[in-house]
C-alpha cells in the first residue's frame, strides 16, 4: 500500500478501532441531562476512539447558562475548543447566578462528527 492509502486505512471509524492518530474524533458519548437549582452537572465519562493523537472539542450551547468543562478533574470555564485523548475523563456543569431559569441544549462536537448532545434546565437561585 501506498503511505497515502495505509494512512486511511488506519484512520478511526469512530466505532473504537483505527489508530491514525491526531485527526481522529473521539467515539460518541452520552451524558445525562443537567436539571438542578443553581449548579448542576451529568457524570464523568471516558474518552475512547482518538487512536493515539489528539482531537479537538468544541461545544454549541442554546442557552444562557455558564457552561464549565470537567476534564480530567479540573473544572474551568468552557471559552473554546480544547485538545482530548484517550483515556482522558470528560464530563460538563452549568452553573446559574441568576434569579430567573436557565436551559439549553450543548453539542459537543470534533470537526463535523458530533460527539454527544445533552440537555439542561437551572432554575434561579436566590441565594447567589
Amino acid at each position: 500500500m501506498s503511505g497515502a492509502i495505509m494512512a486511511l486505512a488506519g484512520a478511526s471509524n469512530g466505532t473504537g478501532g483505527g489508530g491514525g492518530g491526531s485527526g481522529n474524533h473521539p467515539n460518541a458519548l452520552a451524558w445525562s441531562n443537567i436539571y438542578n437549582r443553581g449548579y448542576g452537572a451529568t457524570q464523568i465519562l471516558n474518552i475512547s476512539g482518538v487512536g493515539g493523537g489528539t482531537a479537538t472539542i468544541t461545544v454549541t450551547n442554546s442557552g444562557t447558562g455558564t457552561l464549565f468543562a470537567i476534564h480530567n478533574g479540573a473544572s474551568t470555564i468552557y471559552t473554546g475548543g480544547f485538545t482530548v485523548a484517550d483515556a482522558d475523563t470528560l464530563g460538563w456543569s452549568i452553573l446559574n447566578l441568576t434569579g430567573a431559569t436557565v436551559s439549553g441544549t450543548i453539542t459537543v462536537s470534533c470537526g463535523a462528527f458530533t460527539i454527544g448532545t445533552f440537555t439542561y434546565v437551572a432554575q434561579g437561585n436566590n441565594f447567589f
